[in-house]
């Protein structure tokens, strides 16, 4: 009897085990805008300072990657009105930097926000303090990504990888990055990562990445160039010409075309199975100058 119900506490214990395991590996998935067939354009926005923002959409469906610096705010929102942008599903601040969420409170003021995410950060800071307002006052509760999280939006599929850790001694390693996926197309977004940061990405098994936009406005760390080799881009957005030089040695290694957002805003479509560059072929203005 007693090795019977030892064994029946060993099983139970394994099962539960098992499912505690299978919880933390969990992808966690959440909808917004319905499915629709139909090209994804993505729009990285020239910025006065080289600043972050980037606009995916879909049909209707929308999702925007930072917002630049304060002095951006006008500017995006006046290029989300003339893209016909009336509400945005996803807004993903990939860490709390000035120059990822500056323009913030002006797209919150003047369009409708389904999801707000941002990595937990736990230092005080002056512009992460005024959007927590912001946030208070629209009455929107920001989603704090504590594992892999997985969210699909019309025909997009975005997951967001949160930093590993609580605390950083440097801030950039807080950023989240952003995987959007459509059809056969991946885009990677990973914020400021620093080397701390950029050693938790190369852990993950990534597909090959079409479009990447280079970590940190194109400041390299050590492992850089490792992460672009990894991705093995079609294409690479920075933010300068004055890219690091192990940026645009990794770039030519593996074929990738370095693009800049200094020379205007970078345009590309994706049709599910093939990525195109647009401009400056099609000779549409940059929203802002440089």
């Amino acid at each position: 009897m007693t090795v019977i119900k030892k064994a029946g506490f060993s099983l139970r214990l394994l099962l539960f085990l098992a499912v505690l395991a299978g919880a933390f590996g969990l992808v966690w998935q959440a909808n917004a805008a319905p499915f629709e067939d139909g090209p994804a354009e993505i729009f990285f926005l020239s910025t006065q300072n080289e600043a972050n923002c980037t606009l995916i959409r879909q049909g209707n469906a929308v999702i925007l990657v930072d917002t630049g610096e304060a002095v951006d705010g006008p500017a995006i929102v006046e290029f989300l009105r003339e893209k016909d942008v009336s509400c945005i599903d996803y807004l993903v601040l990939t860490h709390p930097d000035q120059d990822h969420i500056g323009g913030a409170p002006a797209v919150l003021a003047e369009f409708s926000v389904g999801t707000v995410m941002q990595p937990y950060y736990s230092k005080e800071n002056d512009k992460a303090g005024a959007l927590e307002d912001k946030f208070s006052e629209l009455g929107i509760k920001p989603l704090y990504p504590t594992r892999p999280r997985s969210f699909t939006c019309g025909s997009l599929r975005m997951t967001v990888y949160p930093p590993l850790e609580r605390q950083y001694r440097k801030d950039n390693n807080y950023s989240l990055a952003v995987l959007v996926r459509h059809g056969e197309i991946n885009m990677l977004f990973p914020g400021d990562a620093e080397e701390k940061r950029l050693g938790e990405l190369l852990r993950v098994h990534w597909p090959e990445v079409q479009l990447y936009q280079v970590a940190r406005h194109g400041r390299a760390s050590p492992s850089s160039g490792a992460l672009i080799e990894r991705l093995n881009p079609q294409y690479a957005v920075s933010a300068s010409e004055s890219s690091d030089s192990a940026i645009r040695e990794a770039c030519g290694q593996v074929g990738a075309e370095l693009l800049y957002t200094m020379d205007g805003t970078l345009h590309f479509s994706s049709d599910g199975t093939a990525l195109t560059y647009l401009y400056p072929e099609d000779k549409e203005q940059p929203y802002a100058d440089t």
